[in-house]
């Protein structure tokens, strides 16, 4: 039974009033104020197409404002907001009339220009004989000659515009009366809906006359723009009276259309400023990227061409296109060591058997082919060439011939037929050297748009109105007149959007994330190829794996004795080995019985921080100066240093023993026994990969009998030790390729920007001026690349283990013991679906599950299952690099046991294929194709007008073209399909950049600060989530689409109203109660939580509310309002999904200041703040209820410290009195809010706090609110103002 002295209780806790007029009375929340501009909004919606057609459908207006008198003021503005809402249908008729102009002008044009020139001729005449007639009848001449002017204006420079307006209102015509004929239940007469249309299409014109004629009549004694309107208005209602059998038309209705054109004049120039902004988007876009097949380098800037013939000359492109592995017919693979020596041979290694061979040129571009494929090695060439010459727009036969043969001066064989491209007439040495020709010059193409593009997107874009105001005062302040205060707090990418900054900066930065893409593009394919040998199967087999060592020591090539595993892992270790020789890295001699050595991961920490503590002492050690060899203090410090060492871990075997076999190899020589121990531990940095760059030690060596290394420091997990190979050599690749050896290229182009030493095209003496902050952005960039920030003393704290145990400590409680996993559950709906497309998208996501040939894709793309570019556990601790402790292990099996990992991994792969379906969608939309127009009853060359003629159809395919690069990193090239290395390397960078992973230019760079971890830990995420969504808004707006908006909120619904439903069931199931969850969903339970029901009838009750009718909640699919209330979220629901990041925690928080406190208040300083509080509560509770009574009345508060979860566990563990302490304040809280709600209006939250509460406590339920509950809060409020 309700409570009887619910409100004596509120009130007595609020205070009452000493004179209460209201005492007693019951304000139930159904009652409201009257909302006239709520009616006038529903009285719009009901008059509009969309309103009709709900009307139509469900058989009654959605609004019945039957009973509520309103007047012609009312009526006028309902009908111009209801213009507004038909909005979408005047742009779409307008656009399909202008379209059908054009298509019309085309095929007029080419038919009958002759009568085109005639007819404009007509109009013009008619004009002036109307001109004319008009001042023989006493007009004057002044405003005869204006008002022709404004005639041929309107009718013949702007008549395309006058068509568009026009056609616009004849769809907004015809649809009306179709809709109103539909609901009033008879046939259609479509002779009606064509009048009604025809009528609406006369209205632009007739109105365009009226205004030019009063304009002209009352010349000076009305103002221009006051006669216009009025003019129009009596013009544009005309035709409409004069179907109506009137002949001038009502003030009411010149009322109605004046208030239209007005709002449409204000709409026109709004517009018009859009339209400015797609054009302008258009011919931006169009420059950089050409239309299809129309892309000029030679029209490019000439700063442009230079750098970027550079920057091919960096990456000597020549090895990228003279491919080194090749295939015989076999589809055996040989590495070539030299293309043609000086009598034209070619040196090459069979990678099978280690042999070496030389053949004549002629001959071996026979026998070998680029591909491993059946068809023949000219084939592969030919087809290749085709492929290039595609892409550089070279079709013609003549054009073909003069490419082919410029590898013979330019002559051409005098016999070839006509048609005859030439190709039968070349050897395949002469196709094999085009095809080098053609790809570089297609890889200069692409570099020269990439260099455009980065110049573009790395600038300063900012939204119109205050959002863009505010955007351009936050750069001004942090970036141009505060930096060194304040622009730590800014990303890699808003620094480099500063004006000035050089191009090749920006190029060499935007390959931080390409670097990242390829190493784990590696990494994944070789992974791949291990578990298909089932290596990884057995991985945790140590004494399998060691016996895989002793095959790969003691063994030469690949032979009959070793195992299948062994095999498998030689031929990675030799196909590694091709890889480095291709990219040109620096390797020593190839060796058959090769296995790589690597140090334990105990001794490689113990080494770690031995380097460190030298580092503190004598920095200079370890930066490479050559003097130090000469320098006797330095090498009596290190002797001195070594004997300590060895004194002080004389328990640890292993750091003895690497000591003094390193020592004994260089006899002696301290100063390269610490340059050798740089090396073991920087192989992920700047320094060389230790295993491919430095011959084997001779006193190191596997003993057969006994099983081991004689020297015990080295891993003997053959797979452990392959991945570490694999891991740093693909990430030596990557650096080679993008930053040069040893990030050589980017320290050398670091300098040149700090000292200014970049000379600017075609100059000799000129350079840019010196950009310090560049040149500082690119240096941190790089130092987290390259992961040396991690080994930096001056960046990191003294006692850096116990920080990052810390640090871990609230990863595996606050995200291990919380339910993160629920919330990652819906991190699609807010990222990748997003960003993407619903109807692309949402079949993407199914087919992750469903589709056996998406998921093989996506494992050639190395993204699915175990991908290696989840680097979730980096984004969460703000390391760059994690390591391969104890410690990072236990972390990494709490985090999968918990279910986080695996979604995590599941999001990273479904928004891959979420983004493989949209590059291709994306690509069909930039080249013209007639994706949006799919299934619409409109001719070939219609559909061909609407999308290369309209302003809309040519900015949908410039906003394709931008977005394939924006957010896949694909550059646009006119091709019908995607290459599989462009869909695997943006499906990559979707991924990532959606599930929030690490991305150096994206994120600020305190996030990943050594210093900053304690403060930031699981604060990144939010920070990161909130720039997602401002970076996508901004530039989809700013581009004119307005979509993310509308997908952003019906995520945040959905999304927010499954997490607090799954919040609450799993903490009932934790606690073993029917908790109050101050999180409130629109669709909640449809019962109480009953703990002794099964987990599907607890599922069954909990979800109840959002089940629509294909999930048996038939109820929900019929009520009208179920799908609004589905699809539209709440602040808490937002806040819930965290679709707006910290900023939706600060929107929903109760408490604004606490708000914000939870946002920047670091996670560890609550933890403090708990164990003191509870000690504190501990020693208070001792005198009044003993140690046990002190210790039972504790645990709550203290598990708090190990996660929710722990926290909602010890609630089973309450005493009576807790629980019911607790009960009453939460009820008291709870009431105050039901009556701040019902006072601010806001019923139906209120209602669902009540439903809520009541749910949870049966026994101690809250009222609807009387109003002397309302005016004792409002009573209570004004005397805590006067009585501050």
């Amino acid at each position: 039974m309700p409570d009887p002295n619910s409100y004596q209780n509120l009130t007595s806790g609020l205070g009452t009033s000493p004179i209460n007029p209201y005492s007693g009375v019951k304000a139930p929340i159904r009652l409201s104020y009257p909302d006239h501009f709520s009616n006038l909004l529903k009285e719009s919606y009901n008059k509009s197409i969309i309103g009709l057609t709900d009307h139509l459908v469900n058989q009654e207006q959605r609004y019945d404002l039957s009973e509520f008198q309103y007047g012609t003021v009312f009526d006028i503005t309902a009908s111009i907001l209801g213009f507004g809402m038909d909005l979408p249908a005047y742009v779409l008729g307008g656009g399909i009339g202008t379209a059908s102009l054009k298509t019309a002008g085309v095929q007029f044009a080419s038919k009958q220009a002759v009568k085109k020139a005639a007819l404009r001729k007509q109009v013009t005449q008619g004009i002036d004989d109307a001109a004319r007639i008009v001042s023989n009848n006493g007009a004057k001449p002044t405003y005869v000659s204006k008002a022709r002017d404004q005639l041929k204006k309107t009718f013949l420079e702007d008549g395309e515009r006058l068509v568009r307006d026009s056609s616009g209102f004849a769809l907004i015509s015809g649809t009306h009366e179709y809709l109103n004929q539909k609901i009033a239940g008879d046939d259609v007469e479509w002779a009606k809906v064509m009048n009604k249309s025809l009528v609406g299409l006369a209205t632009f014109p007739a109105g365009k006359l009226g205004g030019i004629a009063t304009t002209s009549a009352v010349k000076g004694r009305v103002p221009t723009a006051v006669a216009r309107v009025a003019g129009e208005a009596v013009g544009f209602t005309s035709p409409y009276s004069w179907e109506q059998g009137k002949l001038l038309p009502s003030p009411e209705d010149i009322a109605v259309t004046g208030g239209i054109l007005g709002g449409a004049q204000l709409l026109s120039r709004g517009l018009g400023g859009v339209v400015k902004n797609q054009q302008k988007l258009i011919e931006e876009t169009n420059r950089v990227f050409g239309n299809k097949n129309s892309f000029k380098f030679n029209s490019l800037p000439k700063d442009i061409r230079r750098w970027a013939g550079e920057t091919l000359q960096d990456l000597k492109a020549g090895a990228f296109a003279h491919r080194r592995t090749m295939y015989d017919k076999n589809g055996n693979s040989i590495f070539v060591e030299r293309y043609s020596d000086k009598n034209g041979m070619v040196r090459f290694r069979n990678n099978e058997t280690g042999k070496t061979t030389k053949l004549p040129e002629e001959e071996f571009f026979t026998k070998y082919s680029l591909e491993n494929s059946k068809k023949t090695p000219r084939f592969e060439l030919v087809k290749r060439i085709g492929n290039e010459l595609d892409r550089l727009g070279k079709y013609k036969v003549d054009d073909v011939r003069k490419t082919l043969f410029s590898v013979r001066g330019g002559r051409v064989p005098k016999n070839l037929k006509p048609g005859d491209r030439g190709f039968s007439s070349l050897t395949n040495r002469e196709l094999y050297h085009i095809n080098k020709k053609l790809s570089n010059r297609n890889m200069l193409h692409d570099i020269s748009k990439q260099l455009m593009i980065l110049d573009r997107e790395y600038s300063r874009h900012y939204l119109p109105g205050p959002l863009g105001m505010l955007g351009k005062t936050f750069d001004k302040l942090t970036l141009d007149m505060f930096p060194s205060a304040l622009s730590w707090m800014r990303s890699a990418e808003a620094k480099l959007s500063r004006p000035g900054v050089h191009v090749k900066a920006k190029y060499m930065m935007a390959n931080v994330e390409n670097h990242k893409t390829l190493q784990s593009s590696y990494i994944g394919h070789f992974v791949d190829r291990l578990k298909k040998a089932g290596i990884f199967d057995k991985i945790t087999d140590k004494d399998l794996m060691r016996k895989i060592t002793a095959e790969l020591e003691m063994n030469v090539g690949k032979n009959a004795k070793m195992s299948d595993g062994a095999r498998a892992i030689r031929s990675i270790y030799d196909d590694m080995y091709a890889m480095f020789k291709e990219e040109g890295i620096d390797v020593v001699a190839f060796e058959q019985a090769y296995t790589a050595r690597f140090l334990k991961d105990d001794l490689a920490n113990a080494l770690k921080d031995i380097r460190l503590g030298i580092m503190r002492e004598r920095p200079e050690i370890f930066s490479g100066v050559k003097k130090l060899a000469d320098d006797k203090e330095t090498r009596a410090f290190l002797d001195k240093k070594i004997k300590s060492i060895l004194e002080n871990y004389k328990n640890d075997k292993s750091v003895v023993s690497y000591f003094n076999s390193v020592r004994d190899y260089y006899k002696g020589d301290s100063l390269k026994v610490f340059s050798d121990l740089d090396m073991h531990l920087m192989q992920q940095a700047t320094r060389p990969f230790n295993n491919i760059t430095k011959t084997r030690s001779g006193n190191i060596s596997w003993l057969e009998k006994e099983n081991r290394y004689n020297i015990d420091i080295f891993e003997t997990n053959a797979a452990v030790n392959v991945m570490n190979y694999v891991n740093q050599g693909a990430n030596k690749i990557a650096t080679k390729r993008f930053f040069g050896k040893n990030f050589d290229d980017a320290i050398q182009l670091m300098d040149d920007i700090e000292f200014g030493r970049l000379r600017k095209p075609g100059t000799k003496d000129e350079y840019f001026a010196p950009d310090k902050m560049t040149a500082q952005t690119m240096k941190e960039v790089i130092s987290r690349v390259s992961g040396i920030i991690e080994l930096d003393p001056y960046k990191n704290f003294k006692n850096k283990n116990f920080v990052k145990g810390m640090v871990d400590f609230q990863i595996a409680t606050k995200i291990g013991g919380g339910l993160a996993t629920l919330v990652n559950v819906t991190q699609p709906l807010i990222s990748s679906l997003f960003l993407g497309n619903y109807s692309v998208g949402i079949q993407s996501y199914m087919k992750h599950f469903v589709s056996g040939n998406r998921r093989n894709l996506l494992k050639d793309m190395g993204i699915f299952g175990d991908s290696k570019f989840l680097d979730t556990l980096q984004v969460l601790s703000g390391t760059t690099k994690r390591g391969n402790s104890t410690a990072d292990k236990v972390l990494d099996k709490i985090l999968s046991a918990t279910g986080f990992t695996g979604i995590n991994r599941i999001n990273l792969s479904t928004s891959a294929s979420v983004g493989i379906d949209m590059m291709n969608y994306l690509n069909r939309v930039a080249n013209g194709e007639h994706v949006m127009l799919k299934g619409l009853p409109l001719s070939k060359k219609m559909k061909d007008s609407i999308i290369n003629d309209t302003l809309a159809g040519q900015s949908r395919q410039a906003w394709a073209k931008n977005k394939l690069y924006r957010d896949y990193g694909v550059i646009w090239k006119g091709n019908k399909k995607l290459k599989f290395e462009e869909l695997s390397r943006g499906a990559i960078k979707f991924s990532k950049d959606t599930q929030l992973q690490r991305n150096l230019l994206k994120e600020p760079l305190f996030l990943t600060e050594p210093m900053f971890r304690p403060l930031l830990v699981l604060k990144t995420f939010g920070i990161k989530q909130a720039k997602l969504v401002k970076t996508g808004l901004n530039r989809e707006l700013g581009e004119g689409n307005v979509l993310p908006v509308l997908r952003l909120g019906i995520g945040a619904g959905i999304g927010g109203k499954f997490i607090i439903n799954s919040y609450e069931l799993v903490q009932n199931i934790i606690s073993g109660k029917d908790e109050y969850d101050w999180r409130q969903s629109k669709l909640g339970p449809t019962g109480e939580f009953d703990k002794d029901a099964n987990i599907l009838e607890k599922i069954g009750t909990q979800y109840g509310g959002m089940r629509p009718g294909f999930f048996g909640g038939e109820e929900n699919y019929k009520r009208g309002e179920y799908w609004k209330e589905l699809l539209t979220p709440t602040l808490e629901e937002i806040a819930a999904v965290g679709s707006l990041g910290v900023v939706s925690d600060f929107m929903a928080a109760e408490n604004k200041l606490q708000g914000l406190g939870f946002a920047v208040e670091p996670v560890i300083w609550n933890d403090m703040q708990a164990i003191w509080y509870t000690t504190s509560e501990i020693i208070e509770d001792i005198d009044d209820f003993g140690v046990s009574g002190a210790m039972k009345r504790s645990p709550q508060n203290f598990m708090k410290i190990f996660g929710s979860n722990a926290k909602k566990f010890t609630k089973r563990f309450e005493t009576p009195g807790q629980t019911e302490g607790k009960t009453e304040y939460k009820r008291r809280m709870v009431n105050k809010q039901v009556v701040e709600l019902v006072y601010n209006g806001k019923k139906e939250e209120a209602k669902r706090k009540i439903e809520s509460w009541n749910r949870a406590h049966p026994d101690q339920p809250i009222l609807e609110p009387n109003a002397e509950a309302i005016y004792t809060y409002l009573f209570k409020k004004k005397q805590k103002r006067e009585k501050y």
